[in-house]
């Protein structure tokens, strides 16, 4: 049975496609693949038609596809709206934050953007201030 576990990963060719790579990682896992000739010859191949399924291949044996990614402790999950329709809350969802910066309020669908919300805070502040400024005092 074929098994998906995520895993984000960028591929690429070069010019002629003379070089194919892959690099990806999983919980417990980094690899990268590269396909290609020593002397440089086109190989015809693109990352995903032929390093992907190397990395892939590889990936699955090594016993390390488990799809679990830990969440550090300075990243936690809260209730957010996950949509805004005309300035107001179309739809709420898990996001993940930073710690210290999830909503401090329950996400209500409806309510329009406020305080305790990230870009209703956005708007507020560049409506009195240049955007500079506004992000060097939130920075600090």
């Amino acid at each position: 049975p074929r098994r998906r576990t995520p895993a984000p990963m960028p591929s690429s060719s070069t010019d002629g496609y003379r070089d194919a790579w892959f690099a990806g990682f999983t919980g417990e896992l980094a690899a990268a693949v590269w396909v290609g000739f020593d002397r440089g010859g086109p190989t015809g191949l693109t990352g995903a038609s032929g390093a992907l399924p190397i990395w892939a291949r590889f990936v699955a044996g090594s016993g390390t596809a488990t799809g679990d990614f830990p969440r550090p402790p300075s990243v936690v999950l809260a209730e957010a709206c996950t949509a805004w329709e005309d300035g107001r809350c179309a739809a709420c969802g898990e996001e993940l934050f930073s710690a210290g910066e999830a909503p401090k309020r329950a996400c209500k669908p409806g309510k329009r953007r406020g305080s305790g919300d990230i870009w209703g805070d956005i708007e507020r502040a560049l409506k009195g201030e240049d955007r500079r400024r506004w992000w060097q005092r939130r920075s600090r």
